[in-house]
């Protein structure tokens, strides 16, 4: 007669499993105490002492690869020094609100254009942080002609942000990829509008004659007429730069009309950028 074989015992199994001298499964709670509807031991032991998770430790396939995965870039634990200055971080926020609700109407009176600049540019901006910085170095500069006594505080931001921006804007242009023609476009129109206002904005606070405030001298619109012939240099007819824009989003800014082709984009004969 063959030998009868019992369950194996189990030293981690519940109370009343135990009790009863029934195999347990050892889950939380455990399967017979679930099918009989009774407190399972193996429950509150979980509850009241649970056991400590394991620090994580994320190994990287590659030592310099920084791009992991969501989980393992929430597991590790954030550093110190890449934590951002809360100050900075709400100030940046209340930059880029005023530039969505205010210093986009500023640049256009057209529907379409403001909308560009509400909402595409934010968007791109996302992806070139030098768009990000050139929006809230022009949202800044706005900000200090609109309110004199912080004038100094916000000129002070502007700066900041600008020297961000131009960095990144300088490899830009240097190797302009067809899906960044848009950005460096916006990023252009940017640096017209910021250094245009803060020429006219500059000179009319160092005159001392107060009538002569009210109108930009021959100087500050030669030196606007200066940026806008850079511009001229880099949207030159016929380049690659200029076809990816006036098919793009964006060609709503070239013209009064929006347009289905390049072709649509002719500059008079007479003007010469």
């Amino acid at each position: 007669m063959p030998s009868r074989h019992g369950h194996s015992k189990s030293r981690h199994g519940c109370t009343l499993c135990k009790q009863r001298r029934v195999k347990c499964d050892e889950l939380i709670p455990c399967q017979n105490c679930v099918r009989r509807k009774e407190e399972c031991s193996l429950f509150q032991d979980h509850i009241t002492d649970p056991t400590p998770w394991p620090r994580c430790q994320v190994q990287l396939s590659c030592p310099n690869d920084i791009n992991t995965t969501f989980l393992s870039h929430i597991l590790t634990e954030p550093s110190v020094e890449k934590q951002p200055d809360e100050a900075t971080w709400g100030e940046d926020l209340f930059l880029m609100g005023h530039f969505t609700s205010s210093t986009a109407y500023t640049i256009s009176s057209r529907t379409e254009v403001r909308q560009l600049w509400q909402s595409v540019v934010p968007e791109e901006a996302v992806t070139y942080p030098f768009l990000a910085h050139g929006m809230l170095a022009l949202s800044a500069m706005h900000l200090a002609s609109l309110r004199p006594s912080q004038r100094s505080r916000y000129e002070q931001c502007c700066r900041q942000h600008q020297d961000e921006a131009i960095p990144g804007y300088r490899r830009a242009i240097q190797n302009i990829m067809p899906e960044a023609s848009g950005p460096v476009f916006a990023m252009a129109m940017s640096l017209v509008a910021l250094l245009g206002l803060a020429t006219i904005s500059d000179n009319a606070l160092h005159r001392e004659d107060t009538a002569s405030k009210s109108q930009p001298t021959f100087i500050d619109v030669m030196s606007i007429f200066t940026i806008i012939r850079g511009l001229g240099a880099i949207l030159t007819d016929g380049t690659p730069l200029w076809h990816n824009i006036i098919n793009s989003r964006y060609r709503v800014a070239m013209t009064g009309h929006p347009a289905k082709d390049s072709q649509d984009f002719e500059l008079p004969g007479n003007v010469e950028l």
